[in-house]
């Protein structure tokens, strides 16, 4: 029996969002995702710990920052151990907001992007554009969608 209640099989080339709970039943679990499923998955950053990013860096995933990380420290510990060039934005509407308790909307998205930038010290544009840039690597059919 697989060490990890989750893995699937999935055949498909297409990006896979991996919601990794937490904590993972093991240690394992996040390792055999990582392993187990395409480099083209996305991961909820509030939840895998800093050695499972690495882990998943070094597989070539992404993880996805939502507006709670303006509110939690912990959660902006764990996004700095991730290179930027692995983070998309995700809003995970209606929850996860930069209030707890308070409805989360897609708005607060320009919220992700300023604390991104205050935690990689850099401008909010150039956070923008490497966060929208990942985005479209991982979402490649969003280039059509969006007529970029």
């Amino acid at each position: 029996p697989s060490p990890c209640p989750f893995l699937l099989p999935i055949p498909s080339p297409c990006p896979l969002l991996l919601h990794i709970p937490s904590p993972c039943p093991s240690r394992l679990c996040t390792s055999s995702l990582y392993h187990r499923y395409p480099p083209l998955s996305l991961s909820l950053v509030i939840l895998p710990t800093p050695q499972a990013i690495r882990e998943g860096v070094a597989q070539g995933h992404y993880f996805s920052v939502a507006p709670s990380v303006v509110r939690d420290s912990s959660q902006q510990l764990v996004v700095r151990s991730v290179p930027l060039d692995r983070i998309v934005l995700e809003s995970d509407s209606p929850a996860l907001g930069p209030v707890p308790g308070q409805r989360n909307s897609p708005d607060n998205l320009s919220l992700v992007l300023d604390t991104l930038a205050k935690l990689f010290d850099m401008d909010t544009s150039e956070v923008a554009k490497v966060t929208s840039e990942n985005a479209l690597r991982l979402f490649p059919k969003l280039k059509t969608r969006l007529r970029i």
